[in-house]
């Protein structure tokens, strides 16, 4: 016999599985894109080109030499547009160590150039080929994040958004 007591019951039960569940799947997911960024650890990043602000275009390979942190971002990832104003916030206190080379792989340029004029953000900003760049780095989320070393080498790896105290955690493996 149906009540309303029983419905409500099972509804309510369903939807603490269901949401349990979802959040599950998410942890899992999380862990699984973070593996495989783990995978790209002591590899040789690939060399990318991006364009700046100006036009000009600048290979990942010209920062040779240098430690390098690049950032993967787009301006329709929620995430990515979180986690842009805490790598600003850090930015003061790593700019003269590691150099800052965060990639938009917006499909139209014109998203990356507007959020970038918008912005304000003090720490240098690229537009990149997506396609290139989801190939030569396998991405399977962004905003992911690298830290390359002098030679070349990726030494850290992280996908999903950083808040300033897992950012500068994640910098801090580069010193």
């Amino acid at each position: 016999m149906f009540t309303w007591k029983k419905f409500l019951l099972i509804t309510v039960a369903a939807a603490v599985v269901g949401i349990g569940s979802a959040f599950g799947w998410s942890y899992y997911q999380a862990n699984n894109f973070n593996n495989a960024a783990q995978e790209t650890i002591n590899t040789e990043a690939p060399d990318i080109t991006v364009t700046a602000m100006d036009g000009t275009q600048l290979k990942l390979s010209d920062l040779r030499g240098k430690t390098v942190f690049v950032n993967f971002w787009a301006t329709w990832c929620g995430p990515c547009m979180v986690e842009m104003p805490e790598m600003n916030k850090i930015y003061p206190d790593y700019k003269d160590k590691i150099e800052f080379f965060t990639v938009s792989i917006d499909d139209a340029k014109a998203d990356y150039e507007k959020y970038a004029k918008e912005s304000g953000f003090a720490f240098p900003m690229y537009w990149g080929d997506k396609n290139a760049i989801i190939k030569d780095y396998a991405l399977q989320g962004i905003p992911a994040s690298y830290i390359v070393d002098k030679y070349g080498t990726i030494i850290h790896s992280h996908i999903g958004a950083m808040n300033e105290q897992q950012l500068r955690d994640f910098l801090n493996k580069a010193q």
